[in-house]
């Protein structure tokens, strides 16, 4: 599954069984099993933005209550922006629902959605969950007064992350993020006359390009919101410290917000591109995603040259021998079972032959072969902790010094290219270079 960045609270891979198994239990030992439950004046739950723990574990506890007591029936009620889009109040709706039937087993007849309309903070979600007993009446959701038909200016500024479209496992779900796409569309389609402006700026640590990749990703997700893009006008604000996206309302036939600030400029020092794991990296799709992004870096900006720095683990100390415990003569040792081809999954990427590999084709994109510069490194080892094999692509601009391959960052740089690159190879590559 391809990351989704509205939604950013996914820390890593499980299993999916697994997941919901800590959830069902977290959410008996601290809630306990619910008893019949009577007709009541408030929701059983009420929350706004949650990760997806959070949200799992509360949708659980409601499930739960359900099934103890078959004369309940569950009502969903969402705030938030109009349309079907990620964000929107029907499209939590659905997520909700689907988790309740399709995961948790409960019949679609006993969960009830109701879209009730925008939130006070357009952006801000906000979601009921009711459980009302055979003959009860939902109580009428609240109206909330908003803006959305007269706002102009400023609607939203963010740091943004370039990050590169790794594919890994997303097993945990979703949660609720900020519903800032889906609000600025609706807010199009309630303000038929008005232009929308897209502005983005380059960090100055931030990867060639990362402005123009930030815009255009804002222009596909502006789709799925059946956003009428000759409406969308986009505009290159220049370097700033961070690299930042705006979005702005103004009315039809006003001025742009913000000066055009032409063609980007290239770096002044050398910037990161992306570190990613030989494992990250012996999947095909990742592998392409990378090289792609280093070829793009390079036709954009001809005088950087980039660099690979490949790093291999060194050879692991011998541990102290244990002393062999006598084999039980009674007990026949039984042979591991074979791991399956889906259960052992891609090979790692041979970092060296990949390098080679990723030399010979920049060539034949007419990419001279002085501007690809291949180091190696050892990454650190001990008793403990085999770090593993991996690659930081790097751009440099003419006359800085090459990148050092066995420089290691401290805490406040590994946060900040973090930021800048959150894919799961990414967040390995970055903790094999902290310091120990």
């Amino acid at each position: 599954m391809e990351r989704v960045p509205e939604f950013p609270y996914v820390s890593g891979p499980m299993n999916r069984r697994v997941a919901y198994l800590l959830a069902f239990f977290a959410a008996a030992v601290c809630f306990g099993f619910a008893g019949p439950a009577e007709a009541s004046d408030a929701p059983f739950d009420t929350f706004g933005r949650v990760g997806h723990c959070d949200l799992g574990a509360r949708l659980d506890n409601f499930a739960i209550s359900l099934q103890n007591d078959p004369g309940l029936t569950g009502y969903i009620v969402a705030y938030g922006p109009d349309g079907k889009g990620v964000g929107s109040g029907r499209q939590r709706l659905e997520l909700m629902k689907d988790y309740l039937v399709n995961t948790r087993g409960l019949p679609k007849s006993r969960v009830k959605t109701v879209y009730a309309g925008r939130y006070e903070e357009i952006v801000e979600p906000k979601t009921e969950l009711w459980l009302l007993p055979a003959g009860a009446s939902l109580p009428e959701p609240r109206k909330f007064q908003t803006n959305i038909d007269t706002f102009k200016g400023l609607f939203h500024e963010d740091a943004i992350a370039d990050y590169i479209d790794i594919l890994w496992e997303d097993e945990m779900g979703p949660g609720i993020g900020l519903a800032v796409d889906a609000a600025f569309a609706d807010m199009l389609q309630t303000q038929k006359k008005a232009t929308a402006y897209i502005v983005s700026y380059n960090g100055v640590e931030a990867a060639p390009g990362s402005a123009k990749r930030a815009m255009q990703r804002q222009l596909e997700r502006f789709k799925h919101h059946e956003v009428d893009l000759s409406r969308v006008k986009t505009i290159f604000g220049g370097v700033r410290n961070k690299t930042k996206i705006q979005l702005w309302i103004t009315a039809s036939g006003d001025p742009p917000p913000v000066a055009d600030g032409g063609d980007e400029p290239p770096p002044r020092k050398s910037v990161e591109v992306t570190s990613q794991s030989d494992f990250t990296l012996g999947v095909a799709h990742n592998e392409r995603a990378v090289f792609n992004r280093m070829l793009e870096v390079l036709r954009s900006q001809p005088t950087l040259k980039a660099v690979a720095i490949v790093s291999l683990e060194g050879k692991k100390p011998e541990p102290e021998p244990e002393p062999e415990e006598e084999a039980d003569a009674t007990t026949p040792a039984e042979a591991a079972e074979p791991l399956s081809v889906e259960e052992q999954g891609d090979p790692p990427a041979d970092l060296p032959k990949l390098v080679q590999k990723w030399r010979e084709e920049l060539i034949t994109h007419k990419i001279k072969p002085e501007r690809f510069v291949v180091l190696f490194a050892t990454s650190p080892s001990d008793e403990v902790i085999t770090y593993g094999n991996f690659i930081a692509v790097w751009v440099v601009p003419p006359g800085e010094p090459l990148p050092d391959p066995n420089a290691k960052y401290d805490e406040e740089v590994v946060d900040e290219i973090d930021d800048q690159e959150p894919s799961l190879g990414a967040r390995i590559g970055l903790f094999l270079r902290k310091d120990p």
